[in-house]
């Protein structure tokens, strides 16, 4: 996640909130990015490895954020998101 401020966070952790990987799909909160499409560094070329332990990944990047189907989620189940502002 990255702040307007430059500030970038790699995972946010919100304990019980019953918010599962399954749901996150179900809802469409995050459209995640083919790992094949990430920029990485091959480590061994000329050898055959998974691909966790071939490439290094050079991108922050996991995916987008449905923004407003998430924050929809939310007030729905009980956060106070007061002022919160999705631009």
């Amino acid at each position: 996640m990255r702040y307007t401020d430059g500030h970038k966070v790699k995972q946010l952790n919100m304990k019980n909130t019953g918010l599962t990987y399954a749901e996150i799909k179900k809802h469409n909160f995050i459209s995640y990015t083919p790992r094949d499409l990430l920029p990485r560094i091959d480590l061994e070329p000329s050898v055959p490895l998974l691909s966790e332990i071939k490439y290094l990944y050079t991108a922050d990047e996991t995916g987008t954020v449905n923004m407003e189907s998430y924050w929809n989620w939310l007030s729905k189940n009980g956060y106070n998101l007061g002022n919160l502002v999705i631009k």
